[in-house]
């Protein structure tokens, strides 16, 4: 699935699960 795809919305909450969890979310680009 590519960023493109998702709404703004959604990337940034799962942006901000990741961080969470210590996980960037350029590792997973």
């Amino acid at each position: 699935m590519t960023a493109a795809r998702v709404r703004p919305e959604v990337v940034e909450a799962a942006r901000m699960l990741l961080d969470q969890m210590g996980i960037t979310a350029e590792a997973l680009l």
